[in-house]
């Protein structure tokens, strides 16, 4: 369950957009869920739309909507939230 009201806002904002592909929806709420803590303690990912650029569709060379595939997802936790942990900032 989220409590940030940021991520909470960005998840609905997903549903919204994507609720018809749920694998992409668990994946984005099982990331916001491991970057609560980091979340909490940056409130400048908020003033730079930070999560909502990570979760918003791509658009490859053909100008056509992709969605970001959970391994990318992933790729965000790894490259954020635990070096952050292991540095000791969360």
């Amino acid at each position: 369950m989220l409590n940030n009201e940021y991520l909470k806002r960005v998840y609905e904002d997903v549903e919204r957009r994507d609720g018809h592909e749920p694998e992409f929806l668990q994946a984005v709420r099982e990331v916001f869920e491991s970057l609560e803590l980091v979340v909490d303690k940056h409130p400048e990912w908020e003033r730079a739309s930070l999560l909502e650029r990570f979760v918003e569709p791509e658009r490859i060379a053909a100008r056509e909507k992709v969605r970001k595939p959970r391994v990318f997802l992933l790729m965000l936790y790894i490259l954020i939230a635990v070096p952050l942990t292991l540095a000791g900032f969360v």
